[in-house]
C-alpha cells in the first residue's frame, strides 16, 4: 500500500496515540488546541447522564459538567441543512488555538480541507465531514470573518500553492470524506494513494527542502490493540494510531518507539517557532525531534521526485527507470538515440507505462515486472501510469 512504502522510506512511530479518548471531532479539537471544548449551557437533550453509581445512563454530545466530546456542528460554520434547530448547534468557541499562536508571532498558517469550498458555498459533498473542521467551531474562524478567509481553505488550494511555491509555513491538510480511510464509507486503497498524492506534490515543489510531513489519524479504525494507551488525564491519550514521519531530514527506514501522541504535533511546530505551549499537555509532550536526523544532507525525493530546482536530467545512455513510491526514477531521464529503455515495478501494486502520445503502452506491471522500449527518434516523449495518473515522467532522445 502507498503508506506503507512511504513508511518504509522514512520514519514510522509505532508508539503514537491519539491525544483524547473519544472519536473523531474531539481529536481534532486536540490537534489545534490540545483541548477540549467546553459548551455549559447545551440543551439538556444533549448532555449525557449518569447515574448515582457512576454509570452511564444516557449518552450525549455533552459531558454532565458541559464539555463537548460528542459529534455536534457548529453554528457559525459549515453544518448539516438538516439541522433545523438552532439551538443544537455549537455556539462560537472562544478556544484558544495553535493559530492564535501562530498569529501572534506573524507565521503564516492555513487549514485545507477536501470539498470546503463546496461546503462553505452550501452545496456539501455528500459525504463531507462537518465534525472534522474544528476551526470553524472558533468564533474568530467563523463564516464572514477575517479569519476564516485567511486561514481556511480547499484542499484544491493547498495543492495550487505547492505548485506555484506558495505553502504557508504550517499547513493542515484534511481529506475529503470519500478520501479518508473511514470505515464503512471510505476505502482504504483510495485513501493511502490520495495520501501518497499529496506528499508526492510537495516533494515536487521547493518547498521540500526543508519540509516536514507528519501523517496521522483521529482514531484507530480497528476493535482492539494489545498496547494500552498510557495513564494520561481525564481526557487522554487515546488508543495507538500509525503516525509517518516524512522529511528530507527525516530517519530513513527507521520505527520511532518514543512515546508521542497528537500534542507532539503542537509541541513540534511550537519548538520550532518559539512559541507558548496551549496548556498543561502539549507544555508536556514530547516533541519528534528523534524523527529526525538534521546532521544528513537533504537529497532529492526518495521514490525519484525532482529535487527543488527540478534536478538534473539523466546522463546519456542510462537505461533504466525504478518505479518505487509511486514515482518514476528518474523522472527525467536523457538517453541517446536507438537507446532501450526497461521500466521494473517495485511497488506492490501494478502501473503501467503510457505515452502520452499513444506510441506505446505496457499494459499491468505487476510487482517486480518490467517493460521494454526502444527510442529511435529524437525528442521529448512524456509519459504516465494510466492506473495512478498523477504518476508523470519524461525520456529525453538526443
Amino acid at each position: 500500500m502507498p503508506e506503507g512504502q512511504l513508511a518504509k522510506q522514512y520514519t514510522l512511530a509505532d508508539n503514537f496515540f491519539h491525544a483524547a479518548f473519544g472519536g473523531s471531532m474531539l481529536n481534532h479539537f486536540w490537534l489545534i488546541a490540545a483541548a477540549t471544548p467546553h459548551w455549559p449551557n447545551a440543551p439538556a437533550s444533549m448532555v449525557a447522564q449518569v447515574g448515582p453509581d457512576g454509570a452511564l445512563v444516557k449518552d450525549g454530545a455533552v459531558t454532565p459538567d458541559g464539555y463537548l466530546v460528542n459529534t455536534a456542528f457548529p453554528a457559525n460554520g459549515p453544518h448539516p441543512a438538516t439541522i433545523t434547530n438552532t439551538a443544537q448547534l455549537v455556539p462560537p468557541l472562544m478556544l484558544p488555538t495553535i493559530g492564535d499562536r501562530l498569529d501572534e508571532h506573524g507565521i503564516a498558517w492555513g487549514w485545507f480541507s477536501g470539498g470546503w469550498n463546496d461546503a462553505a458555498a452550501g452545496h456539501p459533498d455528500p459525504l463531507f465531514q462537518f465534525n472534522h473542521q474544528p476551526f470553524a467551531y472558533v468564533a474568530k474562524y467563523g463564516n464572514g470573518t477575517p479569519g476564516q478567509a485567511a486561514h481556511l481553505h480547499d484542499e484544491q488550494d493547498f495543492l495550487r500553492a505547492a505548485h506555484d511555491n506558495t505553502l504557508p509555513a504550517v499547513a493542515f491538510v484534511k481529506p475529503a470524506g470519500a478520501d479518508n480511510e473511514h470505515p464503512g464509507y471510505a476505502d482504504l486503497a483510495r485513501g493511502q494513494q490520495h495520501v501518497a498524492d499529496l506528499v508526492k506534490a510537495v516533494q515536487q515543489s521547493p518547498a521540500w527542502a526543508d519540509t516536514a510531513i507528519i501523517v496521522t489519524y483521529d482514531e484507530n479504525g480497528g476493535f482492539w490493540d494489545h498496547v494500552a494507551p498510557p495513564t494520561g488525564d481525564r481526557w487522554g491519550p487515546g488508543t495507538r494510531v500509525p503516525t509517518l514521519i516524512i522529511s528530507p531530514y527525516a530517519k530513513k527506514g527507521f520505527v520511532d518507539h518514543t512515546q508521542y501522541d497528537s500534542t507532539s504535533i503542537l509541541k513540534l511546530i511550537e519548538e520550532r517557532w518559539g512559541l507558548a505551549p496551549l496548556g498543561a499537555r502539549d507544555a508536556a509532550a514530547t516533541g519528534l525531534a528523534n524523527a529526525f536526523d538534521f546532521s544528513q544532507v537533504p537529497t532529492a525525493a526518495s521514490g525519484g521526485v525532482p529535487a527543488a530546482d527540478g534536478g538534473a536530467a539523466s546522463k546519456p545512455g542510462q537505461t533504466q527507470v525504478a518505479i518505487d513510491n509511486f514515482s518514476f526514477t528518474p523522472a527525467t531521464l536523457t538517453v541517446a538515440a536507438g537507446t532501450t529503455v526497461t521500466w521494473t515495478n517495485h511497488d506492490d501494486v501494478p502501473h503501467t507505462v503510457t505515452a502520452a502520445d499513444k506510441r506505446y503502452a505496457s499494459g499491468t506491471i505487476d510487482t517486480d515486472g518490467t517493460f521494454s522500449h526502444q527510442f529511435t527518434t529524437p525528442g521529448t516523449y512524456a509519459y504516465h501510469c494510466s492506473i495512478h495518473p498523477t504518476m508523470t515522467a519524461q525520456i529525453i532522445v538526443q
